[in-house]
């Protein structure tokens, strides 16, 4: 099995992606003038049904390829985005918590990481952090147990340091940064090994999105990277991926148009790229 986590960066407007259809009522009261109409909403269930632009994500539901889990979050929820991501990555509401709940799900399962790994038993990395940042969720005692790619089919590689540890204090952290440079280019090489020998669809069944939003097209871009991974026999278990843009705000919807702007925008893309991505897993 691979998890693959999208991140929604921002705050998503979770009452306009999916709808408690039952409590309609309650949501003309309280939003509207964002409020889709009823008769627009993509039905799911007798209880929540879907941005009309989530056609993708509609059909994935009423196929029964998806689901969803509603009201998740923790006591007393902080209103600041950077606290919220702290708390979404660690998985803690401790304020000195500094590993990811991920990253302390693998510190159990593979100890001594990164000094003792890849091995001829893990060759491949545990995680893989797509885009221009490393994902925390996955951060460990001592490391990040993702490896950052922006495009498999051209991994770095990394000028590596002949320095020896000489005992001093200076020499230990050398020798770390030596660890870290040599399992970047041997997992460099895992994955664009993998991505060669993987196929995919064609890239335009993944490009439903305008070409100039280019961080937008950019998730699908990314979704075929790790579907092509996968195919090649990448041996990774997570994928974490970003679209940012979710402080929508005034611009959310078009006054004229609640069906329309920029949220709208922003979770079709998602819908789309996902939908493209389970099809090409399929195949």
């Amino acid at each position: 099995h691979v998890l693959v986590i999208i991140r929604l960066n921002g705050g998503n407007d979770g009452l306009n992606t999916i709808f408690p259809i039952d409590q309609y009522d309650h949501l003309q009261i309280q939003r509207p003038n964002i409020l889709i109409p009823e008769n627009q909403i993509i039905p799911g269930t007798t209880e929540l049904g879907f941005h009309p632009v989530m056609t993708g994500i509609g059909n994935l539901f009423n196929n029964g390829k998806t689901t969803v889990v509603q009201n998740v979050g923790y006591p007393q929820q902080n209103r600041s985005h950077f606290r919220s991501m702290d708390i979404w990555t660690s998985g803690s509401l401790e304020p000195s918590e500094t590993k990811g709940w991920l990253g302390r799900n693998f510190d159990e399962q593979y100890p001594n990481f990164p000094a003792d790994y890849p091995n001829n038993q893990y060759p491949d990395p545990f995680a893989i952090s797509m885009g221009n940042s490393i994902s925390a969720t996955c951060q460990g005692i001592m490391s990040n147990f993702s490896s950052l790619v922006s495009n498999p089919s051209n991994t770095v590689n990394l000028n590596q340091n002949q320095s020896l540890n000489d005992g001093t204090y200076y020499g230990c952290n050398i020798e770390f940064v030596s660890i870290l440079i040599e399992q970047t280019n041997l997992y460099g090489a895992q994955i664009n090994s993998a991505y060669n020998a993987g196929s995919s669809l064609s890239s335009l069944y993944y490009q439903n999105n305008d070409p100039q939003q280019d961080f937008k097209s950019q998730l699908a871009k990314e979704m075929q990277y790790v579907a092509q991974m996968i195919s090649g026999g990448l041996q990774t278990k997570v994928f974490i991926l970003n679209i940012r843009g979710f402080d929508t705000h005034g611009d959310q919807v078009d006054s004229m148009d609640v069906s329309t702007g920029e949220h709208p925008e922003l979770i079709k893309t998602v819908s789309d790229a996902i939908e493209a991505f389970q099809d090409d897993i399929e195949q």
